[in-house]
Formats: structure tokens, C-alpha cells, sequence
């Protein structure tokens, strides 16, 4: 072998798999079988709980271009304030005056105007998309469960799973009054390769050998069957074991190990790590465990997924995890 087809250094790939929250909604929502259709990518869900939040009438003025109220959370038997002021365009197509309607506990609202007409109606829990300066800690969700749902076909969706989900029953008989229960549907929504010449790892590889092994990564990861079920799995085994939620068992603490069906293909592409991103920008919502003690909107985790101690981490897999200093900790071998 002339020195001249010797590659002093491999191309390490990353497969980078994003995960992002589509739709949140409490179980009265999930009944409402008119929305399956809008939501048949959505083959991840996360079970969340967040305080309970209300609006009593008596704590809103509708003028004729504003909306004056009070939100509240509540804490055991006592409710933490907040004011909230928004403008509304509701003299367009209603008659003023407008009133604020409620019944207890004031978690669901509408608005009606002076002929009785509903012009607005609404959860108060999902108000922080649309009112400005809405207090983040509202916007906070502490996940207990996640999981996906696919059918052989690519049929069955996270709706379909959550309407009978045992665990998911468990979840709402054992969530503290004070608390209420949410459901973000999730789906794969971006799927990246991230190539690194790690020089601190030399091999004898040539540069054909190289080029043959990033187009059969390529090729890999962007068919349709990868995106549709080896990146769902992925994801959930991802955020599984970086979120560590309450109520998950499986994937928690073994994730990455080498006895894996997720992990298979993604070995046979000799692909070195996963990152799994998470975000909850479009749903407007903080996301976090506990566990990790790490609360946000955007969520990184990286994972070495050869588990060879003889391979470096790479500086991808290093800087992708924002809860902890370095990669997440493999589990001990078998």
C-alpha cells in the first residue's frame, strides 16, 4: 500500500436525530378524534404534569383594545398571582361590551360579546401562545413517561396509543390534585449527519474505503424507512435515558449497551455517536426532569454508540449535552 492512498485519519459520523413537540393538550383533548389526522407523524409523546392554572371571571376587564386578568397556579391549597395584560382585536367582528365567562374550577374559558356570540374560547393552561409576557414558570413541564407508537404500517400514531395508555391512566390517578396532566405529541422532524476527523484517531483506511463508508452512510440515513422508524426509535431511546423520567423503566438507565435493536443499523453504519436533540420552541414549552434538574426549551444529548474503548469521544459528541459538564456516562457492560 503506497502512501499516497492511506488516509492518516477516519471520518467519525454522528447521526443527529431532532425531536420536536407538535401539539400539547390535556386528555379532554385527545378524545377529539377529528385531530388524529392533523397529527399522523406524531409517533412520540411525552406525559407531563404542570400546577393547575386558572382564571377567575372577577379578575378580568375587557376594554375596548385590552384584556386585564390574573392568572393563577396553584400550589397545594394556596394559588401564586400573576397579572397579564394583552391586547385583542375582538371589536372587528364582535359587539362590545365583552365578558369574560368561566365556571369553577376556571380552567377552560370564553369570551362572548354583548349579543352573546362566542368570539374566543380556550384552555387558560394554553394561553402562553398567544399572551404576551406570559410568566415562564407557567410554560414548565415536568416530564414522567416517555414512549412512542408505530404501527407495522406506520399507521398508528401517539393519539391512538395515549386513548388506552395503561400507564398513562396511572399517571392521572396518581398526579396531586394541585397538578394537572399534559400530553405533547412529538415527531422526528429533522434527521443530520455530523462528519468529525478525529486526530487523535489514526487508521490504516484508505480514502476509497472512506468515501465508500459516508455514501452508505448517506444513503442510509436519508431513505424513507430510516427517517419513519430507526429515527423514532432512536429519539425515544434518546430522551429516555437523558431525561430519566419518573414513570419509563426500559431504556432509562442501559441506553446505549450493546445488545440494542435500535442501535443495530446504526452499528452496521459504524456510526459513532447519537445525538439526540430535543426542542419545545413550537409548543412554547420548558421541558425537563428532576432527574437532570435542567429546565428548557432545547435539549441536546450525545451518546457513543460503539461503546469501543479504544475510540476517543469526539468533540461533536462532547459539546452536545447542556445538563451535564461532558457525554452521558455509559452503562456498565454485561
Amino acid at each position: 500500500m503506497t502512501t499516497d492512498k492511506v488516509r492518516k485519519y477516519i471520518t467519525e459520523w454522528s447521526l443527529v436525530v431532532t425531536v420536536s413537540g407538535s401539539f400539547v393538550g390535556r386528555q379532554q383533548e385527545l378524545q377529539k378524534a377529528s385531530l388524529t389526522a392533523d397529527f399522523e407523524s406524531c409517533h412520540l409523546y411525552l406525559i407531563t404534569t404542570r400546577p393547575r392554572m386558572s382564571i377567575r371571571p372577577d379578575s378580568v376587564q375587557i376594554t375596548e383594545h385590552e384584556i386585564r386578568g390574573t392568572l393563577r397556579l396553584q400550589q397545594g391549597e394556596s394559588f401564586d398571582e400573576f397579572p397579564f395584560i394583552t391586547p385583542h382585536r375582538l371589536t372587528a367582528s364582535g359587539k362590545p361590551p365583552f365578558t369574560w365567562k368561566s365556571d369553577w374550577p376556571y380552567e377552560d374559558f370564553r369570551i362572548e360579546d354583548s349579543v352573546g356570540k362566542v368570539m374566543s374560547a380556550g384552555v387558560v393552561g394554553l394561553l402562553h401562545a398567544i399572551i404576551p409576557g406570559w410568566p415562564s414558570v407557567a410554560k414548565v413541564h415536568e416530564i414522567l413517561y416517555i414512549g412512542q407508537a408505530y404501527g407495522g404500517s406506520g399507521d398508528r400514531t401517539a393519539w391512538d396509543r395515549l386513548r388506552h395508555h395503561e400507564t398513562a391512566q396511572r399517571i392521572l390517578a396518581e398526579t396531586p390534585p394541585d397538578r394537572q396532566v399534559w400530553m405533547t405529541m412529538a415527531s422526528v422532524t429533522d434527521l443530520n449527519v455530523a462528519p468529525e476527523i478525529d486526530p487523535r484517531n489514526p487508521t490504516e483506511k484508505t480514502s476509497e474505503e472512506d468515501d465508500e463508508h459516508t455514501a452508505r452512510v448517506l444513503e442510509a440515513v436519508e431513505s424513507a424507512e430510516f427517517w419513519e422508524k430507526q429515527a423514532v426509535a432512536l429519539g425515544e431511546a434518546g430522551l429516555i435515558r437523558y431525561f430519566q423520567p419518573k414513570y419509563n423503566d426500559r431504556l432509562k438507565y442501559n441506553f446505549p449497551a450493546k445488545k440494542q435493536v435500535s442501535l443495530d443499523q446504526v452499528r452496521d453504519l459504524d456510526l459513532h455517536g447519537l445525538v439526540v436533540e430535543f426542542q419545545g420552541i413550537a409548543v412554547d414549552g420548558i421541558y425537563g426532569t428532576q432527574t437532570i434538574n435542567h429546565y428548557s426549551e432545547l435539549h441536546f444529548a450525545g451518546f457513543s454508540v460503539h461503546l469501543d474503548k479504544d475510540r476517543e469521544v469526539t468533540l461533536t459528541l462532547e459539546a452536545t449535552n447542556s445538563a451535564f459538564p461532558t457525554m452521558l456516562p455509559s452503562p456498565p457492560e454485561d
